[in-house]
């Protein structure tokens, strides 16, 4: 399992969580795991670790070293080597025969990095993303939104990629932690009522337009809070924009946090709000809907096939801080959100794994038919 990031970590972002919550439940299982990643934190190295680098790296720099990774393993065979960006497989390529390629993709990346990085590194983004896609065996999607954009572009997709979601942790299949429990916990007053953005504080989350939104609802609910928990390259403009328009006295920016205490803000919170450009499948929506808090987001990745009708959030139209703002105020005057029908039952990270030891079985299937082939 091939992650840019430290797998123990606690205060991570959704796509380390699915990893690390997936590894996990992959060796309940019996599956023999080697976790190759970064050694971001002051702990021991297990006996199942390589460690790519003892600092946070650029992922470009994480896809150099992996070669390194992959003259290692140069004389394994029938193993699975299953990353979390399609380009990561490009280091494996003279290990395709024997062993099997595996790629979760979480969103459309390449979008992501052509706006982030401009045409030229997005172009070279774009080619060694297709040339891992190539090579996979199986390709997991996390959402089936990316799935059709990514098939619209490479038709051949198609016939190796699979949709499993994220699972939901067992911590979020608890009963929801009492409000005033909750606020207390968070050092908030039992009357406040707190509206909150979970997630990376990057241009493409458009937590600024939350934060316009909010300014226009403040002077009409003292009572409100806003709370931003995460962190990021924008985390000081942020805090710069509510003191210019007089809000930074109602806004709380925690940074990143643990999974308890993001399950304390969720529970504590009247709605999860995003303005997101594009997503893959947020995990924050599922832990929301599971805990029962109302969401405001736009339409990105698969929040519709979550959010069905205003029980359960409010997708509003585009992401402009007028329709965040409206969203935001219908979503305190509707009631407490449901989860849709055997969402927990299908969502539990035991079932998931379950999904993902087949789709392991399919690839192995495959590479054995390439190895044989060329033979």
């Amino acid at each position: 399992m091939i992650l840019n990031s430290d797998f123990l970590v606690d205060t991570q972002g959704g796509v380390e969580t699915y990893v690390k919550e997936l590894t996990q439940s992959l060796e309940k299982k019996g599956i023999d795991v080697y976790r190759v990643g970064i050694l971001a934190s002051d702990r021991n190295i297990s006996g199942k670790e390589l460690i790519v680098s003892k600092k946070k790296i650029s992922n470009y720099l994480f896809l150099f070293l992996l070669f390194k990774i992959a003259l290692y393993f140069r004389r394994e065979s029938n193993i699975i080597i299953h990353v979390q960006r399609p380009e990561q497989i490009v280091p494996f390529l003279f290990m395709m025969k024997k062993n099997s390629l595996v790629s979760s993709v979480h969103g459309p990346a390449r979008e992501g990095v052509r706006q982030a990085k401009g045409w030229l590194i997005g172009s070279i983004y774009a080619f060694l993303e297709t040339l891992g896609l190539r090579m996979a065996n199986s390709i997991i999607f996390v959402d089936r939104k990316t799935l059709e954009e990514y098939i619209s572009s490479f038709p051949w997709l198609r016939k190796k990629s699979k949709i499993v979601p994220a699972g939901i942790s067992d911590d979020f299949l608890r009963k929801r932690i009492p409000k005033k429990k909750a606020l207390s916990r968070l050092n908030f007053d039992e009357n406040d009522k707190v509206i909150c953005f979970i997630g990376r504080l990057e241009h493409e989350k458009n937590v600024h337009l939350i934060i316009r939104a909010f300014t226009r609802i403040a002077s009409k609910k003292p009572e409100l809070k806003l709370t931003i928990a995460g962190d990021g390259s924008l985390r000081e403009e942020l805090q710069g924009l509510t003191k210019d328009l007089g809000i930074s006295n109602r806004t709380i920016f925690l940074g990143k946090i643990s999974h308890e205490r993001v399950r304390e803000l969720l529970s504590a919170s009247e709605a999860l709000v995003m303005a997101s450009k594009f997503e893959g499948s947020p995990l924050v929506v599922r832990e929301s809907l599971a805990l029962g808090t109302r969401i405001v987001s736009t339409n990105v990745g698969d929040v519709s096939e979550y959010i069905q009708d205003e029980s359960q959030g409010i997708i509003v139209p585009e992401s402009t801080e007028n329709a965040i703002t409206e969203g935001i105020l219908r979503a305190l005057s509707t009631g407490k959100s449901q989860a849709p029908p055997l969402y927990i039952k299908n969502l539990s990270w035991d079932r998931i794994s379950e999904k993902v030891i087949k789709i392991y079985q399919s690839a192995k299937n495959q590479s054995a038919r390439k190895f044989l082939k060329n033979r």
